[in-house]
């Protein structure tokens, strides 16, 4: 048998190329499970969803304030929807925000808007939404 002994300078070469190769691949990774935990939430269908005309009414609150907030008219949507039965022709309905506690739960919820532009428009315009839950995301996109 003609077997080569493997010298100590050799072993050191093969680990420092492990090592060179292991960290990238780590960080590769790490990106790849962050990219599937920030959607993983959108991943399939939507819990439910509905859609909401944000009219004039919807931009103020109980008080009469102005909301300062893209969120906060989405939830005052639902309130005027289900509370004060204050409703669009294009509204529809939804299985869980007629309860008050469950509508102070879109506080917790991250609402996210597909743009910036969609956010503005939510705040300073009456556009026709659809509004998708997620867990605890809320996804509103313009129709």
């Amino acid at each position: 048998m003609n077997a080569r002994p493997i010298y100590f300078f050799q072993t050191a070469v093969i680990c420092r190329v492990v090592t060179r190769m292991t960290m990238p691949l780590l960080l590769l990774g790490a990106f790849f499970f962050l990219a599937l935990a920030q959607t993983g939430a959108q991943a399939g269908e939507p819990e439910f969803s509905y859609r909401a005309r944000l009219s004039t009414r919807d931009h103020f609150n109980s008080d009469g304030q102005r909301l300062k907030t893209a969120a906060e008219v989405i939830r005052q949507d639902r309130a005027n929807y289900h509370r004060y039965l204050r409703r669009d022709p294009e509204d529809t309905g939804d299985p869980v925000f007629g309860d008050a506690a469950a509508r102070a739960s879109l506080d917790s919820r991250r609402v996210h808007f597909a743009s910036r532009a969609v956010a503005d428009a939510v705040l300073n315009g009456t556009p026709l939404v659809q509004v998708e839950i997620y867990g605890d995301v809320v996804e509103v996109t313009l129709l």
